[in-house]
């Protein structure tokens, strides 16, 4: 034992006893937030669970709540010490961090020996979609929280309908048809590759009245998404993806059409109140340029809205439609903040003034400037 350890005993107690109950909570979650996480981290969490009692929970779920950090040895410690499955609340892992069948089917057993797990992050090979289907399938009674960062097959798509107790769920891929309807009630979706409507519906069908956030690609495959029946959406993000556009078979006037009918389609949502659109941070995915046509997406933005973040997508709007879509208050009457970037050869002095004046006819409504991005920031999200 470390000579100082009783002395360090003791001063913690005498800490724990003094600093209010509060002021410990946000010590000890700074930290095991995820900011700090390296070497030295995991030398202070195994500090926090020897020198006192009353933090050896935090330190505890600290060091063994995720299992993003060295898996396989991770894996090896889980197994020769199952009394630690208690402790794991969310998995985190990657092609890179375990290769191989053996190390997915003993990934499959922990899922499984967890009784606490309640979140996956899964990023592999589409060759892998049998394995990771049956460790879905291991977590079917617990997962609510899934990312699922694999090509999609319609067994794996078949795997997460059949987890009923998600809440949170976020898919990377074109999607496939599903073999049957899934009962989750999710609070939160977030799609990264093309769906179309039908299969949307499919996946929707069972959290009518319980999704609150959605993320949409931009295009989806889809001519729209109809979200009428979403009735408890409080916010939806639209996101540019990286494919070159125009596509052939997505020529602007589409993108158009599939924005205005899905924003149109949100109509009669009274909750939805934030819209933003954001682009891939991993490519070139700009938006198109709707100089021409953009009035057509002033005119479908659903009369609850509060909060239009269009960072990502100022320098390919008309700065003289926004002018008008302001000073037409028949338009998102409701609005209250609306989010632009500063292009210094977009938005001129007088342009800018002629956004204040508008603006100004709204009460209560705020126009934000982003500082215009540096290059290196050029693909990062709002």
């Amino acid at each position: 034992m470390d000579p100082q350890t009783p002395q360090l005993r003791e001063s913690s107690r005498s800490v724990a006893a003094t600093l209010p109950a509060e002021l410990q909570r946000h010590i000890l979650d700074w930290v095991v937030s995820d900011e700090l996480f390296d070497h030295h981290q995991l030398v202070n969490l195994k500090a926090l669970c020897l020198l006192n009692k009353h933090w050896l929970p935090v330190g505890r779920n600290g060091a063994f709540g995720g299992f993003e950090r060295n898996p396989d040895k991770l894996l090896q410690s889980l197994v020769a010490h199952p009394h630690l499955y208690d402790y794991i609340l969310e998995i985190s892992t990657f092609s890179g961090h375990l290769a191989g069948a053996r190390q997915l089917e003993i990934l499959g057993g922990i899922v499984a020996a967890c009784p606490h797990l309640r979140g996956m992050t899964i990023g592999f090979g589409s060759e892998h979609a049998e394995h990771i289907a049956g460790i879905l399938l291991q977590g079917q009674d617990k997962i609510k929280l899934l990312d699922l960062k694999v090509e999609m097959t319609t067994e794996l798509v078949d795997a997460v309908c059949s987890l009923d107790k998600l809440t949170r769920l976020a898919l990377v891929g074109d999607f496939p048809e599903a073999t049957y309807a899934p009962d989750f009630r999710l609070k939160e979706l977030a799609l990264h590759g093309k769906i179309s409507n039908s299969k949307f519906q499919n996946l929707v069908g069972s959290s009518h009245d319980s999704l609150e956030y959605l993320h949409l690609p931009a295009p989806s495959g889809a001519f729209a998404v109809d979200l009428s029946d979403l009735h408890r959406l409080r916010q939806l993000d639209f996101e540019k993806h990286r494919e070159p556009f125009p596509a052939p078979n997505w020529p602007l006037n589409q993108m158009i059409i599939f924005l205005g009918r899905t924003l149109r389609s949100a109509a009669n949502l009274a909750s939805l109140k934030p819209i933003n659109f954001t682009r891939d941070r991993n490519g070139d995915a700009y938006w198109p340029d709707f100089l021409s046509c953009d009035d057509l997406i002033w005119e479908s933005l659903p009369p609850s809205l509060e909060q239009l973040y269009l960072r990502q997508l100022t320098e390919s709007l008309d700065p003289a439609n926004i002018v008008s879509f302001l000073a037409d208050r028949s338009l998102a009457p409701a609005l209250k903040f609306l989010g632009l970037q500063d292009h210094a050869s977009v938005w001129p002095a007088e342009l800018k003034t002629e956004v204040a004046e508008a603006a100004a006819m709204r009460k209560g409504l705020e126009v934000f400037w982003a500082p215009e991005a540096k290059p290196e920031d050029e693909c990062c999200v709002m």
